[in-house]
């Protein structure tokens, strides 16, 4: 790796768990400066660690097309009377019986743990 000419290289794992953590204090053990990106998301990741959307994206919380943060759907600014409704997977918003949007719901999980 002391030869390479790229500008950074990516630690590319498939979920944040124990053994990639381990491997990325291994590497700054070692002195060598890595980026780690993480496949599948929990929406817990320390300072340093982004999902691959954000990587491949950027930052949406610093874009001029896309102000805010991500939120819960119960924080969701609608129109009055308007209703949210929801399951375990998914929702939707609605003005009586007509359809004003969709969205799903991250349902976290303990695999790769």
């Amino acid at each position: 790796m002391e030869g390479t000419n790229r500008e950074e290289i990516i630690l590319l794992v498939d979920f944040f768990n124990q053994g990639s953590m381990d491997l990325l204090d291994s590497f700054k053990n070692a002195g060598i400066e890595v980026k780690p990106i993480v496949i599948n998301d929990d929406g817990f990741l320390p300072d340093g660690v982004v999902n691959v959307f954000e990587y491949f994206l950027g930052d949406f919380s610093k874009s001029e097309n896309c102000p805010g943060k991500p939120c819960y759907f119960n924080q969701l600014k609608i129109p009055d009377y308007w209703e949210i409704s929801a399951n375990n997977t998914n929702g939707k918003i609605n003005d009586k019986e007509k359809s004003g949007a969709g969205f799903s719901l991250l349902i976290q999980t303990t695999r790769g743990m």
